[in-house]
């Protein structure tokens, strides 16, 4: 769709819990993934919307509008929720740009009850939250409910945790408090805020980050196991299986991160690269979409409208596999013939000394 190849090689699906520097089985579990991905989509999204658009919106010609498919290839402009801080450099097509960072918004003043919380934490704040898809029901059953609070009541540090479920639990520990909803970019902002205890997510990554906040993760679906293996590959934080949610596991990881000062230098180099760009997220978006607004389709390239069997050149590599194989079989019926030739003249010379008798 972008109009540049997927390279499997050292591009990493979504769903692939390994950095970019692979080994043969981590590739070749890549390419598993990746193959099964764009077969699952193509077959099972593609087709559905194609018979949604062709049901449903339709309009004088609408016979000979284009397909889906051509429809997504020809994007004169795709921005994307990504920059270079945030994950593995590759390469991107002109017309793809990224604006990693465009739910950023400005700081805001916290609450009164919440600022007092935290301005009394001179050991420090640790704010949990999973986002608002993980149902902490589920998320803290068979015991890890207990697991975190008794990790949370030894801690000299205050806890914030964001609660999604059908009842908020009542804890006995006067430095955690729990609510169902807290304003995360806020917190991360305050000078006392020193881990955060995420799923992983795109969005919270990215808030972090730019905060310079250090993470201790635990991956629950979708990108998020590639996300931080990320966040371990570059330092900036810790990730704990959910199988290994435990007392033990969860004390070494606060532990490690409080006690280890590269996690929170990692975060603040990685922020700064983050935040080195010449214009805001936003600002860098409106850029591009005016850009394309004045110029047309200059940042697109060919291949985006090219077939994939063109884009991979396998027409081209299927033709010359052909006409190798063609040239080998024209050398071998050549030499077959040459070889017969010359063992046929062989027989029909006739010694002298048979001549004479």
């Amino acid at each position: 769709m972008s109009g540049l190849p997927d390279n499997p090689s050292y591009m990493i699906d979504f769903k692939a819990d390994t950095t970019d520097r692979m080994t043969f089985i981590q590739r070749l579990k890549n390419v598993y993934i990746w193959t099964s991905t764009t077969l699952f989509s193509y077959y099972y999204t593609v087709g559905p919307q194609q018979e949604v658009a062709d049901k449903y919106i339709r309009y004088p010609g609408w016979e000979s509008r284009p397909s889906v498919v051509q429809l997504a290839r020809d994007m004169d402009l795709i921005l994307v929720n990504s920059h270079v801080s945030l994950g593995y450099p590759f390469p991107k097509a002109p017309h793809v740009k990224e604006v990693g960072g465009m739910n950023l918004a400005p700081n805001k003043p916290l609450p009164k009850d919440l600022q007092d919380f935290m301005d009394s934490a001179t050991d420090g704040v640790i704010y949990f939250s999973y986002g608002s898809n993980v149902d902490m029901n589920e998320l803290t059953r068979e015991g890890k409910f207990d697991a975190f609070i008794k990790v949370f009541r030894k801690l000299k540090q205050k806890v914030l945790w964001k609660w999604k479920g059908s009842e908020i639990p009542k804890v006995d520990a006067p430095n955690v408090k729990i609510q169902e909803w807290f304003p995360q970019q806020d917190i991360l902002a305050h000078k006392n805020t020193k881990i955060f205890l995420t799923h992983g997510g795109l969005m919270s990554l990215i808030e972090a980050i730019n905060h310079g906040v250090p993470l201790i993760g635990t991956a629950v679906f979708g990108d998020q196991p590639k996300n931080l293996r990320f966040v371990e590959h570059v330092g900036i934080g810790v990730q704990l299986k959910y199988d290994n949610l435990t007392e033990e596991s969860l004390t070494w990881a606060v532990n490690e991160i409080l006690g280890n000062p590269s996690y929170k230098n990692s975060m603040k180099k990685r922020s700064e690269l983050f935040k080195d760009r010449p214009m805001t997220p936003v600002d860098e978006g409106v850029y591009w979409v005016e850009y394309v607004l004045r110029h047309g389709k200059v940042l697109q390239p060919a291949s985006a409208r090219m077939p994939f069997y063109q884009v991979y050149l396998l027409d081209v590599l299927g033709t010359l596999v052909v006409s190798a194989l063609l040239a080998l079989w024209l050398t071998k019926r050549t030499l077959r013939a040459i070889c017969s030739l010359c063992c046929g003249n062989k027989q029909n010379v006739v010694p002298k000394s048979k001549k004479r008798q």
